[in-house]
C-alpha cells in the first residue's frame, strides 16, 4: 500500500515562521531580543570612541585647512590697495621733489645710466630672484593680480623699477605663510620670504633679467604700515601675520660695478 504525503500549503509555509512564534509565546522572541542586545557599557564605550574620533577629524580638518584658508585672506585687493597707497606716495615724493627743484636756480645733474652686466646663457631669461643666506630661488612674475604670482612664488610689482631700469625702486614682495606648513619646506624656502627677518646689513640678493645678473646689498630694515625709503633700489617685502597690515621690509642698494 502506497501513502502519499501531502506537502503543506502555500499559506502554512509562508505563515509557519509566525505560527511557530505564537505556539511558543512572547517570552521565547523577547528572550532572543534581549540576547542579541548591546551592553550599555559596550554602547557607551562606542559612543566614547567615535566622539573622539569626530572631535580629532575636526581638529586635524583644522590644522591642515584654516593655515590656507586664512592665507586666502591676503586677497588681491588687499595687496592692490597697499600698493596703491604706495605709488600714490612715490608720485608725491616726486612732486615735491620737482617743486623743490623748481626753487633751486641751478638744475641737477642726470644720473648716469648704470651699465648692463653682461648676459650669461646659463642664466634664465624671466626675472629671478636669489636670496642665497636664507635659501630663496624664485621666479618673480609681475602679474597685475597679485594672487597669480603669490600663489606659485614672488610678485613683482607692477609700476614700479626693473633691473634693466633702476629710475624707480624695484619692489618684491612674497607670502611668509601660504600653504600648509609650506615655510618647512624645500619648495616653501625657495619661494617665500619666510626667513626674511634673518636678512641683515650686508646680506645680498641677486636678481636675474634677460640673462643678466644684477647684485644689491641689504643696508636697511624694519617692519610697520608702509614703505619709507624710496631710495632704496630694491625693496623686499612681507606679511608680519598671516592677515595683518604689519609688514617687514628690507631696502638694499645695487652694487656698483656687478
Amino acid at each position: 500500500m502506497t501513502v502519499t504525503l501531502t506537502t503543506y500549503p502555500s499559506f502554512l509555509r509562508s505563515n509557519f515562521p509566525q505560527t511557530r512564534r505564537k505556539l511558543r509565546g512572547p517570552s521565547a522572541a523577547r528572550s532572543r531580543v534581549q540576547s542579541r542586545a548591546v551592553p550599555p557599557v559596550l554602547k557607551h564605550v562606542v559612543t566614547v570612541v567615535l566622539s573622539a574620533v569626530l572631535v580629532f577629524s575636526i581638529v586635524l580638518m583644522g590644522i591642515l585647512v584654516i593655515p590656507e584658508a586664512v592665507a586666502k585672506l591676503q586677497s588681491a585687493a588687499g595687496e592692490r590697495t597697499f600698493m596703491q597707497a604706495a605709488f600714490e606716495k612715490n608720485q608725491n615724493n616726486a612732486v615735491v621733489a620737482a617743486d623743490t627743484e623748481a626753487v633751486v636756480p641751478t638744475p641737477l645733474p642726470t644720473p648716469t645710466p648704470t651699465p648692463l652686466p653682461p648676459q650669461d646663457p646659463s642664466l634664465p631669461e624671466e626675472y629671478w630672484i636669489y636670496i642665497p643666506s636664507i635659501g630663496v630661488d624664485s621666479q618673480m612674475r609681475p602679474t597685475e593680480d597679485p594672487d597669480q604670482a603669490l600663489e606659485q612664488g614672488v610678485w613683482l610689482v607692477p609700476d614700479f623699477g626693473r633691473p634693466e631700469a633702476n629710475e624707480d625702486p624695484i619692489i618684491v614682495a612674497a607670502h611668509r605663510f601660504g600653504w600648509d606648513w609650506w615655510w618647512q619646506s624645500e619648495f616653501g624656502t625657495k619661494n617665500s620670504f619666510y626667513w626674511l627677518t634673518d636678512l641683515k646689513p650686508g646680506d645680498q640678493v641677486e636678481l636675474v633679467s634677460d640673462q643678466r645678473k644684477y647684485v644689491y646689498e641689504i643696508y636697511a630694515g624694519e617692519e610697520g604700515t608702509e614703505i619709507t625709503d624710496y631710495s632704496a633700489d630694491l625693496i623686499l617685502y612681507t606679511c608680519k601675520f598671516l592677515n595683518s597690515p604689519e609688514r617687514y621690509f628690507r631696502y638694499a642698494k645695487r652694487v656698483e660695478g656687478v
